[in-house]
């Protein structure tokens, strides 16, 4: 499934208590945070959008997601430590959403939205079924240990 960033498979991983593992790069390489922006617009706004790019700003920049770094750590939703010589980030996927949230709510609502990028929907009902067949494959996977009947 290509990534919609609403109702797409890494919405089910958080959704499913998943994790995100950043082995070498920041957030910036993060590419749960757009459906977490996603997410947290329809969450707060009642609102399906593919995209809701509150966390970029034009023009786009390779480094706006790394100002997720501090809320994640400060809501103890990040840890950053090290392999070796690389640097990993490790979080749940849902503490992610959830903090991409409270940013949404507490900094960006009221936020000029023409320096945003929402995009609609085109068929929501379509995405929803996608995802919940996502979701059911994801589990069995869960279940089974990847393992196949």
């Amino acid at each position: 499934m290509a990534a919609g960033h609403f109702k797409d498979i890494l919405t089910a991983v958080a959704d499913l208590d998943g994790h995100v593992l950043l082995l070498g790069c920041r957030n910036r390489n993060n590419t749960s945070i757009h459906s977490a922006q996603a997410a947290a617009f329809l969450a707060v706004e009642g609102i399906p959008r593919a995209k809701r790019e509150f966390l970029r700003w034009l023009p786009k920049r390779p480094e706006d997601f790394d100002q997720l770094d501090g809320p994640l750590i400060e809501a103890g939703a990040m840890r950053v430590g090290r392999i070796g010589d690389t640097e990993i980030r490790w979080m749940r996927a849902r503490d992610l959403f959830s903090v991409v949230r409270w940013v949404y709510e507490s900094r960006y609502r009221d936020a000029d939205a023409a320096r945003s990028y929402p995009e609609d929907v085109l068929d929501a009902a379509s995405l929803a079924a996608r995802y919940d067949a996502v979701v059911h494959d994801l589990g069995e996977l869960q279940r089974t240990g990847g393992a196949r009947a």
